[in-house]
């Protein structure tokens, strides 16, 4: 496979109706209205299906309840779910004390999200939860406590103090594979394998330039780029994860970082070390559907790769 700058394939233009929203976006605001207003029974397949090509903001915090399994969809339970949720909640609340662990990830919340930690209602949930969250789950390492206030922080948008708990308690589990250092180990081999092949010249240039995998890629896999990326890219980027289920993010999210690196490849080259490593810290704003895309491409050119290998 040849080495590659190339962004992958130009967005499509997208039509328009009359009152300028595009005609797409207004077919899945209707039909996830007609999936979501059931009475009786939300059909989960379906939300699935209409919410791959993206979950309207307003209606986020609600899709990915369903999505992640922290609301039913029987109708008929949900006010019983959500009393026993609310009570299991405060009872585990109770029984947490403090946590030495505690501050150094409040300290990093206040250096990353300052908006978060200015707003005193804000900042005590999410200082609520991390401390439930500690108290109950088990990290192998220190660097994974590292991510855990940057992959709280999407959950903020979820209103409810509880659904935030039990949303990212979710999402941090079906993450759990690269929250391992043998999983993450694993990933970081078949990531630096692939951009050998698929990026040659980038490569060789981080490695010319000193530019070790520790110094980025660990947090590109681990972080699910939630520190890495803008929120509105984040927020993006999970809606296609969260609506894929694990098996279908797991395997994807290394061709996704290839696809960013990719996007970014001739600012790359352009970088000293020093300049990279603080470059792949903080992207600027991407066209995360066509991130996806691209992973796709990348990914079904190296299975032809390896078909005609065997072959």
């Amino acid at each position: 496979m040849q080495s590659s700058c190339s962004a992958g394939d130009l967005e499509t233009p997208r039509e328009e109706g009359d009152d300028g929203e595009p005609d797409s976006a207004r077919d899945v605001a209707a039909a996830l209205h007609d999936v979501l207003d059931s009475e009786v029974f939300l059909d989960l397949p379906r939300l699935r299906d209409v919410c791959r090509n993206g979950i309207p903001a307003r209606v986020r915090p609600t899709v990915w309840k369903y999505l992640l399994r922290v609301s039913i969809p029987d109708k008929s339970q949900e006010e019983t779910h959500v009393k026993r949720q609310t009570e299991l909640y405060a009872l585990l609340s109770r029984a947490t004390g403090p946590d030495v662990r505690l501050e150094p990830l409040m300290q990093q919340l206040r250096t990353c999200y300052p908006e978060l930690y200015g707003s005193p209602p804000v900042r005590g949930k999410v200082e609520r939860v991390l401390r439930l969250y500690l108290s109950t789950g088990k990290m192998e390492h220190g660097f994974f406590l590292t991510a855990l206030p940057h992959l709280l922080h999407p959950f903020t948008l979820v209103e409810r103090e509880e659904d935030m708990y039990y949303c990212f308690c979710a999402f941090v589990t079906l993450n759990g594979s690269l929250l391992t250092v043998a999983g993450l180990r694993r990933t970081m081999g078949t990531f630096l394998m692939l951009m050998a092949h698929v990026l040659q010249d980038l490569h060789a240039h981080l490695d010319d330039e000193g530019v070790e995998p520790n110094q980025w890629l660990m947090e590109w896999l681990a972080f699910l780029l939630s520190k890495q990326l803008p929120l509105e890219c984040v927020l993006r980027l999970w809606d296609f994860y969260i609506v894929g289920g694990t098996e279908e993010w797991v395997p994807l999210h290394a061709y996704v970082c290839l696809a960013l690196l990719q996007q970014h490849c001739e600012k790359l080259l352009d970088m000293d070390g020093g300049e990279i490593v603080r470059y792949l810290q903080k992207l600027p704003t991407c066209n995360v559907d066509m991130v996806i895309r691209s992973a796709y491409n990348i990914r079904e050119e190296v299975r032809s790769r390896d078909r005609k290998s065997v072959v």
